[in-house]
């Protein structure tokens, strides 16, 4: 996906899958306490936005 520039070359995969694991488990826990999606979604989108580059 590099090679096709779907993720910007200086991402680095490790913590890349990390902070989207981190993204995932906060947004879901606030999603449960709240019922409200738009934290998952904002952290979502940001990662989206960060692997362009």
């Amino acid at each position: 996906m590099r090679e096709s520039g779907h993720i910007g070359r200086d991402v680095d995969p490790v913590r890349a899958a990390a902070a989207l694991i981190t993204a995932i488990q906060g947004g879901v826990t606030i999603l449960m306490s709240t019922g409200s999606a738009d934290h998952l979604e904002a952290a979502l989108d940001l990662y989206l936005d960060y692997l362009r580059g």
